[in-house]
């Protein structure tokens, strides 16, 4: 079945350094636009194929009874389910990567101390991902599917540069 390509349209990132004075402030952003990629985790999650399975909160408006209107059809456990597009996800994302913002501080005070200058910074990887489900990073895999990989760690530091 075919029904998309995991190509995006255009892809590629944004980035930004700016100076004022003695502050400065960085920031960088990956983004991909088109593509489709066929969430198997969400699948998983929603089709169990074993008694005891956890289930995305979604299945709680799936199908019981005639007539009831919803978008997500009867749970069925222990049945193999064919692969259609019902999976197919949209693969654009919009992620900001990192960000930092420092200050440099330059006086007569540090001179005698012998330091030119000293710069005090806060910086942030890994800080957004904007995709079109909520846990969904299509920016792991190329391959067109999901799986379980490690998402990159978000993380904060901050530090003192000393300038001799």
């Amino acid at each position: 079945w075919l029904c998309g390509s995991r190509i995006p349209k255009l892809y590629g990132s944004v980035g930004t350094s700016l100076h004022y004075k003695d502050l400065d402030f960085s920031l960088m952003c990956t983004y991909s636009i088109g593509g489709k990629i066929y969430d198997t985790i969400y699948k998983d999650l929603m089709e169990p194929t074993y008694v005891g399975q956890t289930y995305h909160l979604d299945s709680k408006r799936a199908w019981t009874e005639a007539g009831q209107v919803t978008d997500v059809p009867r749970v069925n456990t222990g049945t193999s389910s064919v692969a259609n597009d019902r999976f197919l996800v949209d693969a654009s994302y919009f992620s900001i990567k990192n960000a930092s913002i420092g200050y440099t501080f330059k006086s007569n005070a540090l001179q005698k101390a012998y330091l030119q200058a000293i710069r005090v910074y806060a910086a942030a990887d890994n800080i957004w991902l904007f995709s079109a489900m909520r846990g969904l990073n299509p920016q792991s895999s190329f391959n067109g599917s999901t799986s379980f990989t490690y998402t990159p760690t978000r993380t904060v530091s901050v530090g003192v540069d000393f300038k001799f």
